[in-house]
């Protein structure tokens, strides 16, 4: 069965949205008309706010990707939300939900959604009840995936996927060292298009901060600044990595998915 957005390659995208946030208590407060509710709110297992309140104001800028029905993939932004009942700071998590076969075909990149789910927040104030869906007529402002090598040095990009290639079960907590939230947004949707919906070496569930620690369990990739959330030996392997400038990348001469991008 196509997708709606498959048919016509010259139609316009349009996305589904949800928002969750406070309104008498956090729930569901917007979504577009039509939604298979259950399918694209279960893969949150409940943690529509993967992190801790008290975490929220060191939080500026997160993403979480979570893997849908095998057909989408649901971009989530962690960002300010309405002031409550009592008049106390929220949070709210906007989630649009995308086909992957979009982002397989190279019709739509994630920053297309982003960019569109930021000018939808920027002008729409506290919304309720039924939403238009996300339009994108402008494509194509992701970045490359041979910009990696800005993001991982080769050596760290390959030991992070030989442990989804030698165990598809997999948790990786990503320590990376002195990072702005910028970056780990960036090198986590590029390691989204690589891993998962280019090789499709496994489903990747994505957190870009320091996840509340029974939250975690909906995710097997976590890109933090810090370790406070997951300790060692609980299932997640940690791999601690810096930005490439400060390491040097090995050229090698067997060919590999990674030669495209390192050379």
């Amino acid at each position: 069965m196509k997708h709606e957005n498959e048919s016509d390659e010259s139609a316009e995208i349009q996305l589904d949205h949800f928002i969750y946030g406070s309104d008498e208590g956090y729930k569901v407060k917007a979504n577009s008309p039509g939604m298979d509710m259950d399918l694209h709110t279960d893969p949150f297992g409940n943690y529509f706010l993967p992190l801790k309140q008290s975490d929220a104001k060191y939080i500026t800028d997160a993403r979480s990707i979570l893997p849908a029905g095998g057909k989408d993939i649901l971009l989530s932004r962690f960002i300010k939300g309405s002031l409550d009942e009592y008049q106390r700071k929220t949070m709210a998590n906007h989630t649009a939900i995308i086909p992957r076969i979009l982002l397989a075909k190279g019709k739509l990149t994630y920053d297309d959604v982003d960019a569109v789910m930021c000018k939808f927040e920027a002008e729409t104030e506290n919304p309720r009840g039924d939403i238009p869906k996300l339009k994108i007529d402008n494509v194509g402002s992701g970045l490359d995936i041979s910009e990696m090598k800005n993001y991982f040095a080769r050596k760290d990009l390959e030991r992070l996927m030989n442990f989804y290639k030698k165990e598809k079960d997999s948790k990786v907590f990503v320590f990376y060292k002195r990072s702005a939230p910028e970056q780990r947004i960036q090198a986590a949707y590029l390691l989204s298009m690589l891993i998962d919906v280019g090789l499709n070496l496994v489903p990747l569930s994505i957190f870009t901060d320091v996840v509340y620690p029974d939250a975690k369990k909906i995710f097997n990739l976590v890109l933090s600044r810090t370790m406070i959330s997951i300790k060692p030996g609980r299932g997640w392997t940690m791999l601690p990595v810096q930005a490439p400038h400060v390491q040097s990348i090995l050229k090698r001469s067997r060919v590999d998915p990674l030669d495209e991008i390192y050379g």
